[in-house]
């Protein structure tokens, strides 16, 4: 038995609702776009067919409603990132990869997060935030020299952390995160014993050209094999450096820039 029915539609679909004795099968053809439906059944009852939603109803059989997409908040796209970040890198944090970490399309990252560059900006903070936790650490019971042997232990345990704050930083940028953080230790190094005597412009000198030791003995090690130095032996390398470069401001040797 066939049955002509005038719709609009613009899609192809074919529909099969099978019971236990009796079988349904309705397929649709798209002829033009005011076109025709034949309906093909060989079930003996009244069905409706709702095409501009593209639900089948039968008697008795509820309609089916559409799934809605999967919701998520800016932080939690913003945990995936950091585990992807965390386990691959900063090159493997692509929308892609977000999406399939949440099990999700493309689209509720694009949603609340409007570029590549503002999510790698949340990244950063995150890793400032872990490095922070590194540095602050209590070690040696000297401040300062955790400050140093933190740093050095976060490039060695937090690899891919660490090389997306060496990418990110622009030590002429104020503005950025890393430089806040810089401040912030900045102000703790005032209130330090063994600086005492010294001008706000020395302890600066001494603070910078001390990071610069730590960061560069800690893009080495990153890089060399692992268990290369103990953390015993950075320590070492960190307090003998500490104490010369300190010497040297207290003696007037150390030129301030």
């Amino acid at each position: 038995m066939i049955q002509q029915v005038d719709v609009f539609t613009s899609e192809f679909q074919k529909f099969q609702y099978s019971t236990k004795n009796k079988e349904l099968s309705l397929k649709l053809a798209w002829k033009t776009w005011a076109g025709l439906i034949r309906v093909r059944y060989t079930m003996h009852r009244i069905i409706f067919l709702d095409i501009n939603i593209t639900k089948l109803y039968l008697p008795g059989m509820a309609p089916v409603k559409k799934a809605h997409k999967a919701k998520f908040s800016a932080n939690q796209i913003v945990d995936a990132a950091f585990k992807i970040l965390r386990e691959k890198g900063p090159d493997a944090v692509v929308a892609r990869a977000v999406a399939n970490e949440l099990g999700s399309s493309t689209m509720p990252i694009y949603s609340y997060i409007k570029s590549k560059e503002l999510l790698i900006e949340a990244l950063f903070k995150r890793a400032l935030a872990v490095l922070y936790e590194y540095m602050t650490k209590k070690r040696t019971g000297d401040m300062w020299i955790d400050w140093g042997v933190g740093h050095v232990i976060f490039a060695l345990e937090e690899p891919q952390l660490f090389k997306l704050i060496i990418r990110e930083h622009s030590p002429a940028d104020e503005s950025r995160p890393h430089f806040k953080l810089w401040n912030t230790i900045l102000e703790a190094a005032a209130k330090y014993p063994p600086f005492d005597g010294l001008t706000a412009e020395q302890i600066e000198m001494v603070m910078l050209r001390r990071y610069i030791f730590a960061k560069g003995l800690a893009t080495h090690l990153s890089k060399a094999p692992k268990g290369f130095l103990s953390e015993a032996q950075i320590t070492e390398m960190i307090q003998e450096t500490s104490q010369a470069l300190l010497d040297g401001a207290k003696s007037g040797t150390m030129t301030v820039v």
